[in-house]
């Protein structure tokens, strides 16, 4: 039964108080959901360049823009996976035949995979090339690094080096010089940005086991297999790494990011109503399973 979904069930519910703000919100809040995605994926494009401005180097290669913007391609490739996810758990979960649809889900979900796994490489690199930031010991202070565009960050934002900035943009102690970047900071700003690159980290490996271990879970009840030591280890697996990543929605609200941290939380949310429509599928495969028994004791 492709894409015979149970809103209809819910449509026919609904058809005697549709002036309800809580039964508006019920009907469209597929519809609500995606447009909020959609604006998040315009949010990131927006705030990657802004720091691609301040990091990119000129004649950058390909490889160096496409990290500069790796959180909206991470934004974009999630945003597919998650429809996707949606699709099969939702929509799809009742089809016996895999048929072009299903192969071309696939396809587009190893694209999908790859450009989140890009983000995760660019992330680390990250974290390698602040390891190796380069320690200016004999710059004497900002103001002797005047004339070379150079920026200066802390929690992420960048301001270009000028004269009338130099002597009140760092709080003292050495500089440090980013690798492949015309940025530079303190140490208490170096600090800092290795905290974050690597909560970036936690992050998007956090999505990718998620994603994984539903997808694990999909391809078992795909199989028409509802109860499992293994289906149990992944949901608690699932439990575990939703806290990490939790963790890290509330660490970019200490830091002033609240747009982050409503991302996460929203990110959580989706894929919540994902693993509710997995349970949701397992209780109709246990009661098909039921049926089925009973009819063969019934003969």
């Amino acid at each position: 039964m492709f894409l015979e979904t149970r809103e209809s069930h819910l449509n026919s519910a609904m058809m005697d108080n549709t002036s309800s703000p809580r039964q508006f919100l019920a009907k469209h809040q597929q519809t609500i959901k995606w447009v909020v995605y959609a604006l998040l994926i315009i949010y990131y494009l927006f705030d990657d360049s802004r720091a691609a401005q301040s990091t990119l180097l000129p004649g950058a290669s390909f490889l160096e823009i496409t990290s500069a913007f790796a959180t909206t391609f991470d934004e974009i490739g999630w945003f597919v996976l998650l429809f996707l996810l949606e699709v099969e758990t939702y929509w799809m979960e009742d089809d016996a035949e895999p048929g072009l649809i299903y192969w071309l889900i696939q396809v587009v979900r190893a694209l999908c995979y790859f450009v989140v796994s890009h983000t995760l490489y660019a992330f680390i690199v990250v974290v390698i090339d602040l390891g190796n930031a380069s320690v200016l010991t004999e710059a004497g202070g900002l103001c002797s690094l005047l004339g070379q565009d150079l920026s200066f960050t802390r929690n992420l934002l960048y301001e270009l080096v000028d004269a009338n900035n130099c002597g009140d943009l760092s709080t003292g102690g050495d500089i440090y010089r980013f690798v492949g970047e015309p940025v530079v900071s303190d140490a208490a700003g170096y600090a800092e940005a290795i905290r974050h690159a690597w909560v970036d980290v936690i992050e998007i490996a956090g999505w990718l086991s998620v994603s994984l271990l539903i997808t694990f879970v999909m391809v078992l009840q795909n199989r028409g297999v509802f109860e499992s030591r293994w289906i149990r280890l992944a949901d608690h697996l699932q439990y575990v790494v939703f806290a990490f990543v939790a963790g890290t929605a509330f660490y970019w609200a200490v830091y002033g990011f609240y747009v982050y941290t409503w991302d996460i939380l929203l990110w959580i949310g989706g894929f919540a109503i994902i693993d509710a429509n997995l349970v949701e599928w397992r209780g109709e495969l246990k009661d098909e399973s039921e049926d089925t028994m009973k009819v063969g004791q019934a003969q």
